[in-house]
């Protein structure tokens, strides 16, 4: 199909986000860890002039869809996302040193800081408005492919429940894909 009749997304502005942190981190945190990092995204977002699309938290990694209203920083968005939950993630499991999970780890890796992200990140510049609805989709039946959820709605850390009903509660604040289209 020829692109240049698909609508456009401004250039550059829209960009699909996957981040990899270590396999332990939820074990060991859980729901807190997806607050924390809710919360880190949010503020990210009032700091880089930007708005998520859609968004999904899994086991392994968190995917975004963000959308930036000035100049596309992804790199900084990213860097400042990453150092913020460093930054507290270790200050819950300092908290926690008395747990026994906790203790193992700290025993496998003695004298070595507890590393919470994977080094790399993936970046995808979204353009055309098909490819946008092609992630927004992926994102969101994503924990239903990984057995998370039954369907795509009952899954919390998601932005398709919003999509479905935009007065349900989110812990990002979306902007609807169709304001950039």
């Amino acid at each position: 199909m020829s692109t240049k009749h698909q609508k456009g997304i401004e250039s550059e502005n829209c960009v699909f986000l996957t981040m990899n942190f270590r396999k332990w981190m939820p074990q060991i945190l859980g729901e807190r860890y997806y607050h924390l990092a809710a919360e880190t995204i949010n503020h990210c977002c009032r700091k880089f002039q930007c708005d998520v699309l859609g968004y999904v938290f899994l086991p392994e990694s968190i995917q975004l869809i963000v959308y930036f209203n000035t100049e596309p920083q992804s790199s900084a968005f990213v860097r400042e996302f990453k150092k913020i939950t460093t930054f507290k993630v270790k200050m819950l499991m300092n908290q926690g040193r008395s747990s026994v999970v906790f203790r193992q780890m700290k025993a496998a890796a003695p004298g070595h800081d507890l590393k919470v992200w994977k080094s790399r990140y993936d970046s995808m510049v979204i353009e055309q408005e098909m490819v946008l609805e092609t992630k927004l989709n992926y994102i969101h039946t994503h924990p239903v492919k990984e057995s998370l959820a039954s369907d795509a709605y009952n899954y919390y850390w998601s932005s398709a429940r919003w999509y479905l009903n935009q007065n349900s509660l989110s812990p990002i604040q979306i902007r609807h894909m169709a304001s950039v289209v």
